[in-house]
Order: structure tokens, then C-alpha cells, then sequence
């Protein structure tokens, strides 16, 4: 038996308990076999939360190579900070965020990484959320014009050319759409006001492909609902619901973390959440 076989026959093996525990290791480099040993002997969606973003991305990446192992189907979705460590936009990680509480939002059974401060940030309403969502199909009458107010109105940037989620153009009659939910971007060809065809294209090449898109999802990002202009808001963290289970990683580190790089406040607010979950 191969040292692989071995370590899937121990990932999936023994039971766990049904309700909420703690469990201390003593190497942090332990925390990716527990996890998934974890998540082996519970369904559903999974929030696992950690201290900031660079563990995040470690754990995503060790979480990846040992969840295939074990025949795990959920996917792994990371919900990103938008500042990097030097207080940077990062423009790229408003799409994916977006697209992360889409995916909540729409019950899709899913792992799901997040520091603790992503989940204290404050965000639009799920419900105005919702609101926000349209889906657009082939043979619908919208105009380019009426398209691209709407777009606008969701925090999508008009480009010359698309290249990144969140982005549309517009030549004549053909126009190019890359929602955060896909993995490449849509190219719409109009007839008057009606959507003649819609084709998933690269936007390194700007070659669409031959197989035509019936529908295509639209959901709103940046600051449309990050940082929401008079809209009720709420923290991330209530997007996840009751039969969400939690698993808190480095809990000591984490409040190391909250007291080092954010304010008192946000330090209490993370101990009332963490108290009630």
C-alpha cells in the first residue's frame, strides 16, 4: 500500500462528534489533514475561518491537493480580502467576493475560507443582494444602451476591452460582458434591442468559441455592494446561515491578529459573534 492509500484510508476514517469542539494541535502544518478529516464526516456548506489572508491562501492551496485525495466534490471557495497587506486595492478580489456571496446566497454546498476580519466587514443586505442578480438570454429585448446603465449601476467598468471580471465594451452591435461568476468572458451580438447570440470568447485572443450560451447570470460587485451608498447593511458574516458548521482555526491568533491590525471595536464585535455562534 503507497503512503497516498494510507493517508486517504486515515482521512476518511473514525467519526467525529456531532456537536461544535475545539481540538489543539501542535504543528500548524497538521491543521490541512484535520480539516479535511473533518470535513470528511460533515455535509453541507463548511465556513472555516482564519486569521488573515496570507493563512487563508495556504490553506486553500494544502486544502485543494488533500480534499481531491479523499474524493471531496464540494468546492473550495475563498472569500478575499480586498486591501493587500500594504493597503492596496486589489481590483480582482471585488469580483471574487461578490461571486463567493452569490454563491452563499444561492444555498450551493460548498467550503468556504475567510479571515475573521472579512466576516466583520460590513456589506449589502442579502436580500438587496438578491435584488440585484438578472440573467440574461438569447432572444431577450434589451437594449446595448439600457445594458450598460444597468451594468454601470452594479459597479461594472466600461473597458475598450474586456480582460477581467467586472468589465464590459461595446462596438457597434457586438457586446462583450465578463460577469464574476464565469471563467471567461460573453460576447452578445445584437439585432436591434434583442440578443441575437451570446458566445463564451478568450480574452487573450478575443476569439469566440463555436458553442452558444442560452443564458447568462449578472450579479452585482464592488462597490455596488461593498460599499453600498444608503443601503442597509450587514457583516459578512450573517450571509452564512444556522446550518452553516464553523470550524475556527488558531483562535489565539486570530485575536492577535484583530488586536494588532484593527480597532477595539472590531475586536468586541468579533467576541459577541464568536460567543452567539
Amino acid at each position: 500500500m503507497t503512503w497516498l492509500h494510507k493517508l486517504s484510508d486515515w482521512l476518511k476514517a473514525a467519526g467525529l462528534p456531532q456537536d461544535s469542539f475545539t481540538a489543539q494541535l501542535d504543528s500548524a502544518a497538521l491543521l490541512p489533514a484535520a480539516i479535511t478529516r473533518i470535513l470528511k464526516h460533515r455535509q453541507g456548506s463548511v465556513l472555516i475561518v482564519v486569521a488573515d489572508s496570507l493563512r487563508m491562501e495556504r490553506l486553500a492551496d494544502s486544502l485543494a491537493s488533500l480534499t481531491q485525495l479523499c474524493g471531496e466534490k464540494r468546492p473550495i471557495v475563498s472569500i478575499p480580502e480586498l486591501l493587500s497587506t500594504r493597503q492596496q486595492w486589489i481590483p480582482e478580489n471585488e469580483a471574487a467576493r461578490c461571486a463567493a456571496l452569490h454563491s452563499i446566497l444561492e444555498g450551493e454546498e460548498a467550503i468556504y475560507l475567510s479571515s475573521a476580519s472579512v466576516l466583520l466587514q460590513e456589506t449589502l443586505e442579502p436580500e438587496s443582494f438578491k435584488k440585484r442578480v438578472f440573467t440574461l438570454r438569447k432572444g431577450q429585448h434589451i437594449g446595448p444602451e439600457e445594458l450598460a446603465e444597468k451594468l454601470t449601476l452594479l459597479d461594472y467598468d466600461h473597458e475598450y476591452e474586456v480582460q477581467a471580471r467586472g468589465e464590459f465594451a461595446r462596438r457597434g452591435g457586438v457586446f462583450d460582458l465578463y460577469s464574476p461568476l464565469y471563467g471567461e468572458p460573453v460576447r452578445m451580438e445584437f439585432w436591434g434591442n434583442e440578443i441575437d447570440s451570446m458566445r463564451f470568447f478568450s480574452p487573450v485572443e478575443q476569439r469566440s468559441s463555436k458553442q452558444e450560451v442560452e443564458e447568462l447570470r449578472i450579479i452585482p460587485r464592488g462597490s455596488a455592494v461593498l460599499e453600498p451608498a444608503d443601503q442597509p447593511c450587514t457583516a459578512l458574516w450573517n450571509y452564512f446561515d444556522k446550518q452553516t458548521w464553523h470550524v475556527f482555526c488558531e483562535e489565539e491568533r486570530i485575536t492577535r491578529h484583530l488586536q494588532e491590525y484593527y480597532s477595539q471595536e472590531d475586536l468586541q464585535l468579533w467576541q459577541k459573534k464568536r460567543q452567539s455562534s
